[in-house]
């Protein structure tokens, strides 16, 4: 009997088991559906904009540095400066109104930095991660407590004494847009209190420690965030400590007469400084006085020495911003003048150095004029490529504009022009002029554009393209003209049919008029065109386009065909700037050898697809893409090209393969810098 009465106890012990598990894994599940819509939550509930002032502090020390420091952006003051450690802090306002929609305006600081420059300013983004947004920081890490990204990350939950959950998430792949480390959370609400996380992006490796807000919006944003970060580059080594803290009380007015005023800020400073802080700002006041106290001829020498040297350092190997006007209205960017970094690679082209200058000045709000000086050198054609394009808005609000658009464009080539020197000298003088079919283009472009309301937008102006060969003498001996001009009235209408954000479709008329400002040249030529980019996450999307062009009239001289949404480009950026929806391998000689084109582009973009599931290699992968492109011109029917291609820290690449009329054409591969184009 008692033998029974122990089988049914062990039985019974047996079938019970496993429920504490299985209701703790329920639990678990449940907890983890809070955390992920606890944002949400608060979301729907309608919110006036948070007014919040926040304090930061930070520590620079150089570990070990060599010359190849100065050439990274924003690093010169670091890479020249006689010191190893550097400080600074500064307190500052700002109107949160949702984790992509903030303002900050800064209202005291002071730097032991030389001019106060800003090091490293890629980690600034740091110090405000949205922790329950889709990305964790910037449009970079991929955070664990955002529902779809769960899919990337596994999670473990345990229970505290004191009520709490720790919740500890690691990514399922190492790659560097994943991180890991671990959550506080209250159990009840789904709502984080604490959060660890370490990882490493852009070189960058980092580990962060952040309390969140207690009460209403603030539990959205950090109330104190530590962040430890360090930067490892050829045989540098610069590690940094940033310390921020939000929803402080507002002590002093936002406008005050010094933001370097000490005496201010040690009395807003929420807490003090520790002690080898304060040795470094004494140390750095006490080089200020001693300066001061030098004869001032002696002093003004140095001084005009050493603001030379360092500008001419800065504007060879660093990127140059700076605002100007009576009120900071204005802002120019330009970028280094020499710096190996800006270095691209193409078949056709070979090597591509660029350079980028922007600017612009407000007049208001809703009025300013902006610019861009967009240049680049090919080593393999010899030959200076620039695009400067003037913008006046008259009423940003309408994105109305007038615009002068000047550059040197293509360089086209058309056989045509060969053809017709073989029909009027013959084979022999024919064979040796090849080089005659190479025109060069200066464009320019004045147009006007206005949104007539959120679906519908107009453009109008005058468009005009002098040709001109480029062996002049050649043309002149046989007879023929060297110069081409055309002048022509263009019309272009935009419809957005789901408004700001959706597909857009235009449609371009264009008519060079004959004798109008010395044109030689007729036409009449239609476009029309389709973009969208579907953006199925933060990081994931599916680009596509899609139109159409064909000229309806053509003069005598018709030996050029260029076309508005058809064309190649000759300044192209990074990854970041204009792969997509683009031929990577056609021959430039298609852009204006038809009188008709039909294209299609589509682009697949994610940072988690192929090599990133590949170990070791695939922690290095931000982003991959899949390009499918066809094209339809006379004589080929089809033009196909396929492509893969990835990004990392330091370089982007594609590998593509071309089909011309259903047969293999070529494989091309395309090469860019991507390193530190971030900072």
């Amino acid at each position: 009997m008692d033998t029974v009465r122990g089988y049914i106890i062990t039985l019974l012990m047996l079938c019970l088991a496993p429920r504490p598990a299985m209701a703790s894994q329920k639990d678990d599940a449940l907890l983890m559906k809070r955390v992920f819509a606890y944002a949400a939550a608060m979301d729907s509930v309608r919110m006036a904009p948070a007014e919040l002032y926040s304090y930061m502090k930070f520590g620079i020390r150089t570990r070990r540095r060599n010359a190849i420091l100065m050439a990274i952006p924003s690093m010169y003051a670091v890479a020249h400066g006689g010191k190893r450690e550097y400080v600074g802090e500064s307190y500052s306002r700002m109107v949160f109104r949702s984790m992509d929609d903030m303002d900050v305006k800064t209202i005291l600081s002071r730097s032991t930095i030389p001019r106060s420059k800003t090091i490293m300013p890629t980690v600034l983004k740091y110090l405000i991660p949205d922790v329950y947004g889709e990305l964790l920081i910037d449009n970079n890490i991929l955070s664990p407590f955002y529902r779809r990204n769960r899919r990337y990350y596994r999670y473990r939950v345990s229970r505290r004494k004191d009520g709490t959950a720790r919740i500890e998430f690691s990514p399922k792949l190492d790659n560097t847009r994943l991180v890991k480390g671990s959550a506080t959370v209250d159990p009840t609400a789904g709502r984080i209190l604490a959060m660890y996380v370490e990882g490493e992006y852009d070189m960058v490796k980092f580990h962060m420690d952040i309390q969140m807000g207690e009460h209403g919006v603030r539990t959205l944003i950090p109330e104190r965030c530590g962040l430890t970060a360090r930067f490892r580059f050829l045989g540098n080594d610069i590690s940094v400590d940033y310390t921020s803290m939000h929803g402080l009380p507002r002590l002093i007015t936002d406008t005050i007469a010094g933001k370097g005023d000490t005496a201010m800020l040690n009395r807003i400073r929420p807490e003090e400084l520790s002690p080898h802080e304060l040795r470094l700002f004494n140390e750095y006041e006490s080089g200020k006085a001693a300066a001061a106290a030098d004869t001032a001829s002696r002093r003004k020498k140095r001084t005009l020495t050493e603001k030379l040297w360092d500008n001419v350092g800065e504007h060879l190997f660093g990127r140059i911003k700076s605002d100007f006007g009576n009120n900071r209205q204005g802002h120019f960017r330009v970028s280094p003048l020499l710096n190996p970094l800006y270095l691209g690679y193409s078949g056709r082209k070979g090597l591509v150095y660029k350079f980028d200058l922007r600017a612009n000045y407000y007049f208001s709000s809703n009025h300013l004029i902006s610019a861009r000086f967009k240049a680049g050198y090919s080593f393999k054609q010899k030959r200076f490529y620039f695009e400067l394009p003037l913008n006046y808005y008259f009423d940003r609000g309408r994105n109305g504009y007038i615009q002068l658009k000047v550059g040197n464009g293509n360089r086209i080539s058309n056989t045509r022009v060969l053809k017709t020197v073989n029909n009027m000298f013959g084979d022999s003088i024919a064979a040796g002029l090849k080089s005659m079919t190479y025109f060069n283009d200066f464009n320019m472009r004045l147009v006007g554009h206005y949104d007539l309301s959120r679906k519908l937008s107009m453009m109008a102006g005058l468009s005009v393209h002098r040709r001109s060969a480029l062996h002049e003498k050649a043309y002149d001996r046989l007879g023929m003209p060297s110069t081409y001009t055309s002048a022509a009235p263009v019309v272009e209408v935009e419809y957005r049919p789901m408004g700001f954000g959706g597909p857009v479709l235009t449609l371009n008329y264009e008519r060079s008029i004959k004798g109008l400002l010395g044109a030689s040249m007729e036409y009449e030529r239609y476009e029309a065109d389709g973009q969208y980019i579907w953006n199925i996450s933060a990081l994931q999307s599916l680009q596509m386009r899609a139109g159409a062009g064909f000229y309806s009239h053509r003069g005598e001289d018709r030996f050029f065909l260029d076309y508005s949404n058809f064309h190649e480009n000759n300044l192209p950026g990074g990854w970041y700037d204009d792969w997509a929806c683009d031929f990577e391998l056609l021959n430039s000689n298609w852009y204006n050898s038809s009188q008709y084109y039909v294209r299609a582009n589509i682009t697949y973009e994610s940072p988690l697809m192929i090599l990133a599931w590949i170990p070791w290699a695939g922690r290095f992968m931000e982003k991959e893409r899949i390009y499918v492109n066809a094209l339809t011109v006379k004589d080929l029917h089809p033009y196909m090209e396929y492509g893969y291609g990835f990004a990392t820290r330091l370089f982007s690449t594609g590998i593509f393969v071309s089909q011309k009329n259903g047969k293999f054409d070529g494989i091309g591969f395309r090469f860019g810098v991507e390193l530190f184009r971030q900072w």
